[in-house]
């Protein structure tokens, strides 16, 4: 086991409700760590580069709620770039749907990395995260 490269794993501790519908920017929370090698997750949202390097990320998300939603957009907000994945055409016969990102990015020292979701075409904010096993935030140094 290689407990000198940087790794984390995430999830949301429970749905978390109403976060985005109307274009609102929901920066998303996964409280519970399932590993934080290095210690360099915040147990929130935001993971910091212990060294300068190539990291890989990797997000899933599950969201549901959606009545009229016509699309949504992921991004994994860095400090040198925010890379973006927009998706369109929600589910809303099922209620609910996910997606799965994932980017490898570079990094300078201290450089920061969250996830922001926004859902747009709703009325309000009804969409939620919902079941904590198909919400996930992970990444490691590859490079």
């Amino acid at each position: 086991l290689r407990t000198d490269i940087p790794a984390f794993a995430a999830h949301i501790a429970s749905t978390i409700s109403n976060v985005t519908g109307n274009g609102t920017v929901y920066k998303a929370v996964f409280a519970t760590e399932r590993y934080d090698q290095g210690s360099n997750f915040d147990g929130a949202s935001t993971f910091t580069a212990p060294v300068a390097g190539k990291y890989q990320f990797n997000i899933r998300l599950y969201l549901s709620g959606q009545v009229s939603a016509i699309g949504a957009a992921v991004d994994l907000v860095t400090s040198n770039y925010t890379y973006g994945m927009v998706f369109q055409g929600f589910n809303t016969s099922a209620n609910a749907d996910g997606w799965t990102f994932s980017q490898a990015v570079d990094m300078d020292l201290n450089d920061t990395a969250y996830v922001n979701i926004t859902v747009s075409g709703e009325a309000g904010d009804v969409i939620d995260l919902n079941n904590t096993a198909r919400n996930h935030f992970s990444g490691h140094l590859i490079a």
